[in-house]
């Protein structure tokens, strides 16, 4: 959902080159360097809250472009702020690979909020997450039944050797986060995952492979 990208690749182009020719005069698909994206240029609109209370902020700003005939989305997104139920929110729709809308917005409860952070989805993965599984698993390339451990060698350690796909899939797999495996009754230990982590996919297997298993997954499933 990161703003400003195109086919998931306008990255390539650079953001600033992105929206320098976005802004200028066109008529149909802009072509940056060879993907297609929007036509429209981005421009920003600030929100002015409609109600006294709400859960989060009151109005902000929306930044960003919907293709024409979308416009209905980006005014529901806008409406998000105007209810006040919105701190920093960020929205990309295709259809097929075309850009449709682009947006990111903010209030003023969230001032560093922009089209750049890295926004926490939680749940959001898990539709994701269970399509790719349930694609390997109509491939036969894995089964819910294969121990993680079959796959991945290196996590069959501190307790999790009997953990499957099938526990880690139904939020059974005893890792909700990761324990010193030496210290695990001391939280100030406790492994915290960084930038360095994303970053450095060697670095986050290591630190998902070393983490103790919490508690007893497969006791409970079999009870």
């Amino acid at each position: 959902v990161s703003f400003a990208r195109c086919v998931g690749r306008v990255g390539r182009v650079g953001r600033a080159e992105y929206h320098k020719r976005l802004a200028a005069p066109r008529s149909g698909w802009a072509d940056l360097g060879g993907f297609r994206c929007l036509s429209v240029p981005a421009s920003t609109s600030q929100i002015a809250s409609k109600v006294y209370f709400g859960p989060f902020g009151a109005g902000g700003s929306v930044l960003g472009a919907v293709e024409r005939g979308w416009e209905p989305v980006r005014e529901a997104f806008e409406d998000n702020f105007a209810l006040n139920l919105e701190l920093g929110a960020q929205l990309a729709i295709y259809k097929g690979e075309e850009l449709m809308v682009d947006l990111a917005g903010y209030s003023p409860a969230q001032p560093g909020y922009t089209a750049e952070t890295l926004q926490c989805v939680f749940s959001c993965g898990k539709n994701v997450e269970a399509i790719a599984v349930a694609m390997l698993v109509s491939r036969g390339a894995v089964s819910y039944n294969d121990l993680v451990c079959k796959h991945w060698p290196e996590f069959a350690q501190n307790g999790k050797e009997s953990i499957t796909v099938a526990d880690v899939m139904r939020h059974e797999g005893g890792v909700p986060f990761l324990l010193d495996p030496a210290a695990m009754d001391d939280k100030s230990k406790d492994i915290i995952l960084s930038q360095a982590h994303l970053d450095d996919v060697d670095l986050l297997e290591a630190a998902l492979a070393a983490a103790p298993c919490v508690h007893d997954c497969v006791g409970h499933r079999r009870t």
